[in-house]
């Protein structure tokens, strides 16, 4: 029996995108399959890569989900690039599907290629009347900009679903983990998302600080680019060391990363300045030890990137209680001010402004930490992987009511055709 008394859920995680558990993001597929697994029910996984030490899955072919963003679904290359690997994806996926027969398929970091192709592949194994909700979570900005066409996208596919085959969408449930997102990525693909707990949290919350003396432990974490303010460290550092107090940064760094804004970093360090690059990847455990220790967390990011974009490591840290500075003007900020109202903000993206508000959170340490710790109980009441995976059953649980699908897609019948399969009643 599940922890609610109720029967075990069957739920298939799909997460094409993930290749390695060794970050930030397989961090949150673990803890949302780990909080399934612990409140009674059967899991299944997805992914790219096929395995690990923490984590047994089912592997499928590379899908980037992140640099398919800047493909225009508007053009024709564009369409046949997007046909093709929603295509190679639904493959995959319908063995996958037709073995696990779950109840409900959950899909994380989903762009509009991930969800056609689960869709399609549901279509597949299923009769209709007895497929499982499709829960695809949806966590990327919906604005339409030159590299972005991640909104547009899914405003296409789900346009072209329902003038062609409506009833593939009746159990279909997108969401997001904040309300501002939802309602702007509603309006732009013209489809209901809807707004579930975020399952990031730290494993354990971090303990007050006891000696005022020691050093005060700064982290700049994460996937490092020009829109998180990555070429601004240097300079944000070097200002906000001047001072009495003694601090001590880290800054993790990626063989992607700038690599002169990494020498600038690296002659920092040389001149004597308390900092520490990070550059090998942590597993779960790793991560989370490492981040319970910050005092403070520094999001530099830039507010017109992240105006209606959520991150990660912020909703991670108000859950172990760590002090937060980052952008005001922006949806993370609005995040950050609903746990932590009185943390120091910058209001503009530049090294001197987000350097004072860093200073700031330094001398005032003391009282940004008790609040801190106030709104890590509240987050934890209402976010993190626990609540996260309770919604994605009760999503799977809501009844589904089809009328017969007469004819399949030509995607079905293509996958069919290639790998001399007939439907799995």
């Amino acid at each position: 029996m599940s922890e609610s008394g109720s029967e075990p859920t069957r739920v298939l995680y799909v997460d094409p995108s993930l290749r390695s558990h060794a970050g930030h993001h397989g961090n949150v597929c673990e803890a949302i399959v780990a909080s399934l697994r612990q409140q009674g029910h059967e899991v299944g996984v997805v992914v790219h890569r096929k395995a690990t030490a923490s984590i047994e899955g089912r592997r499928v072919g590379k899908f980037e989900v992140y640099r398919r963003m800047g493909v225009d679904p508007d053009r024709r290359a564009g369409q046949r690039k997007l046909r093709s690997e929603t295509a190679g994806l639904c493959g995959d996926l319908v063995p996958m599907v037709a073995q696990f027969r779950p109840d409900v398929i959950y899909a994380h970091s989903a762009d509009a290629a991930v969800c056609e192709a689960t869709l399609r592949a549901v279509a597949c194994v299923y009769r209709s009347g007895e497929m499982p909700n499709v829960v695809a979570e949806l966590p990327f900005r919906s604005e339409t900009t030159a590299q972005n066409f991640y909104g547009q996208q899914l405003k296409v596919m789900l346009a072209r679903l329902r003038a062609t085959n409506p009833q593939i969408l009746d159990g279909f449930i997108p969401v997001t983990v904040n309300r501002t997102t939802s309602e702007l990525l509603s309006t732009t693909v013209e489809h209901p998302i809807e707004t579930v707990p975020s399952p990031y949290a730290s494993t354990h919350r971090r303990q007050a600080r006891t000696d005022r003396n020691a050093p005060v432990r700064i982290g700049c974490v994460g996937y490092q680019a020009e829109r998180k303010g990555f070429d601004l460290l240097p300079d944000v550092i070097a200002l906000a060391s001047q001072h009495d107090r003694p601090v001590q940064f880290f800054v993790q760094i990626q063989s992607k990363s700038n690599p002169q804004t990494v020498a600038r970093l690296r002659h920092l360090a040389n001149e004597g300045i308390p900092l520490e690059l990070i550059d090998q990847p942590m597993d779960r455990q790793g991560y989370n030890d490492f981040m319970r220790r910050l005092d403070i967390l520094l999001l530099p990011y830039d507010p017109e990137c992240y105006r209606n974009a959520i991150s990660g490591v912020c909703y991670e840290t108000l859950a172990q209680g760590s002090v937060i500075v980052a952008p005001e003007k922006c949806t993370v900020g609005e995040i950050v001010r609903q746990f932590q109202p009185r943390s120091p903000m910058f209001a503009d993206w530049t090294s001197a402004c987000i350097a004072e508000s860093l200073k700031s959170a330094i001398i005032g340490l003391e009282t940004y930490e008790k609040d801190a710790f106030v709104g890590s109980d509240a987050y934890l009441g209402l976010h993190g992987p626990d609540n996260y995976a309770r919604c994605i059953v009760q999503y799977g649980q809501k009844s589904v009511s089809l009328s017969p699908i007469a004819e399949f897609s030509w995607l079905a019948k293509a996958v069919w055709k290639a790998r001399g399969w007939s439907q799995v009643a």
